[in-house]
Order: structure tokens, then sequence, then C-alpha cells
């Protein structure tokens, strides 16, 4: 015979609920891994702040009415950039073909940012992204995709298929 209804709903309310302690005690497993590290971030936020501080100072010294007003946090190994990681090289490319001619990488970085929508790019977005830029063409010049006439600024443009 088979198990009443009764039974069988409140099998799966155990299910259930011993699915969400296990959950719980693995939220609970991270929280606590989390509050071990606060001693160790605590001493590395104090470290930060000297070595803030000390580098205004050394500005400071030179410049006296220097404040940090203008400077935004940037954080480290984090892309950086306002194009999609992968787009920025595809989209340079594009932009050669359809140029015709050739072309300086920050106008080439200009143009990429303008095809992302970015069409009064800051100077710090126009330097990231000229870099990223001009990394993918020297990678692409080596792969025979573009070409360059090698002066600085060096003027790029991208190799037809039949060369």
């Amino acid at each position: 015979m088979g198990k009443s209804n009764r039974t069988a709903a409140l099998e799966r309310k155990i299910e259930l609920l011993l699915g969400e302690r296990e959950q719980k005690m693995e939220e609970i497993e991270a929280a606590e891994r989390l509050i071990a590290q606060l001693p160790e971030l605590r001493g590395r936020l104090g470290e930060i702040d000297k070595l803030v501080t000390a580098c205004e100072d050394v500005i400071r010294s030179d410049q006296p009415a220097w404040t940090r007003d203008h400077i935004k946090p940037s954080r480290p190994f984090v892309h950086k950039i306002p194009v999609r990681i992968g787009n920025c090289s595809r989209t340079a490319l594009d932009v050669l073909r359809l140029a015709g001619e050739p072309m300086r990488v920050r106008d080439i970085a200009i143009a990429v940012l303008a095809r992302e929508g970015i069409t009064d790019p800051d100077k710090g977005n126009i330097i990231k992204v000229s870099n990223t830029v001009g990394n993918a063409l020297k990678k692409k010049l080596k792969d025979g995709y573009v070409a360059t006439d090698g002066a600085w600024p060096g003027s790029w443009w991208a190799v037809p298929a039949s060369e």
C-alpha cells in the first residue's frame, strides 16, 4: 500500500527544510571565513591610509594648494575601459576597414568609443582605449591583418585579404 498524502507531503517538507539547513550552514561558514579575515583587512586598510597620506604629503611639498578631489579610485586588476572585453580589437579593425585610409591609434580609439556611444570621452578613457587599441594592433600586425608606417605617432591601416 502507498504512503498517505500527509506522509508524502511531510517528507517533501523535511527535504526542503534539510536543503535550506545545508544552505544556511554554507552561508554561516562563508561569513565565518570573512570574519576571520577582518583583522588582516583592517590592517591593510591602515597601511593604505598611511601610504596615501605619504603620497599626498610629497605632492603638497611641491604644490601646497593640491587636493585629491579630482582623483577617482581605481581598483587593481579590474577591466577599466568602457568597451566590453574582446570588443575593442574587433571594433578597432572594423574602424580601420571602413576608414579606407591610414589612421592614428588615438583617432581609432575615439572612433571605438563613439561606436560604444561615448561621444565626448574624457582624457583618461581615450588614453586607456588607445593603449588597448595600440596593443591589439601590434598583435594584428604580426598576424598580417594590419600594417603601419612605423613613424611616431604611427599610422595604421587594414591590409586587404588579397594582399
